[in-house]
């Protein structure tokens, strides 16, 4: 068994931070992870309550960015070069903020291919309508357009990894690659192994995301199993959360996820992250922690 972390996700719904780091420990949780929604000056205001910092998404925090786009916006990915290096920026800041604050691992977002965005949304709207024969055509569009474009911002990203890497490695932090939740966004599951095969194991892993593989799955794209399969003994950490339909970052127990399933394929040395949208109810995030602990996973 491990810690359990609360993401601020989580604290958007306060006015006051005090009262998240009051509710964090109401609910059992010890630790918390620092998500992108924080501004330098809530960081600061984070931090100064003595919460230890179990890992950082990356960017943290979300300071002004030089090229006038928002930093959550910026790729690691990007054919834009100048773009291309403010994410690195935004990256390396993150890895160093990790460092002082004693975080395990930064989480990170690889990129994306840019494509016509609204083919995935077709996707979401034909799984929601129950059309099954124009949700396959539809997803074989999404898979032929992704597959001729991707060549080029899957280099980008593994340029900035490789050389975001060689800095974590300095700063004695880890990566972890996320599964993502949009097909366009980078790594998918062969993108994944590539990179994980070519970066430095005591410097990059794998970070699971429930919710994400989970509907990966529901949208028949990505088996869930298939990533613990191919990716179990570089597993870093999770972010725990549940899905509906193919509505996530529900509170784990309020949806249908598997958790047995979850629960038998977790290292137990992996950074347990609980990423529960602010939207969730008070009472549903209080009973995260009892779910967890009675299947078995924190």
């Amino acid at each position: 068994m491990s810690e359990a972390s609360l993401s601020t996700m989580w604290s958007q719904r306060y006015n006051h931070l005090s009262r998240f780091v009051q509710d964090l420990e109401v609910f059992g949780f010890t630790q918390m992870e620092l998500n992108s929604i924080l501004t330098p000056e809530k960081l600061r205001e984070l931090l100064d309550f003595g919460v230890p910092v179990s890992s950082i998404h990356c960017p943290c925090p979300v300071g002004p960015s030089s090229l006038g786009v928002p930093a959550a916006n910026l790729q690691l990915s990007s054919l834009d070069e100048a773009e291309r290096q403010e994410a690195l920026r935004f990256a390396r800041a993150t890895v160093e903020l990790a460092s002082e604050v004693g975080a395990e691992a930064v989480v990170i977002h690889a990129g994306r291919v840019e494509l016509d965005f609204g083919l995935e949304d077709e996707l979401y709207r034909l799984y929601r309508q129950g059309a099954l024969d124009d949700l396959a055509r539809a997803r074989q569009r999404l898979l032929r357009e992704r597959a001729s474009r991707a060549g080029p911002y899957f280099e980008a990203a593994r340029r900035s990894l490789q050389e975001l890497a060689e800095f974590a490695g300095q700063k004695g932090v880890k990566l972890g690659l996320e599964t993502r939740f949009y097909f366009y966004e980078i790594p998918q599951l062969e993108e994944m192994e590539v990179l994980l095969q070519e970066l430095a194991p005591d410097v990059v892993g794998y970070w699971h995301d429930v919710g994400h593989a989970e509907v990966k799955a529901r949208l028949e794209l990505t088996p869930h199993e298939e990533w613990f399969i191919r990716f179990r003994d570089r597993l870093i950490g999770v972010h725990l959360h549940d899905v509906l339909g193919i509505q996530d970052h529900r509170a784990p127990g309020a949806g249908d996820v598997d958790w047995d399933f979850v629960a038998r394929n977790l290292p137990p040395k992996a950074i347990k992250v609980c990423e529960i949208g602010e939207w969730n109810s008070w009472e549903a995030c209080a009973r995260a922690v009892p779910f967890l602990k009675s299947h078995g996973i924190i």
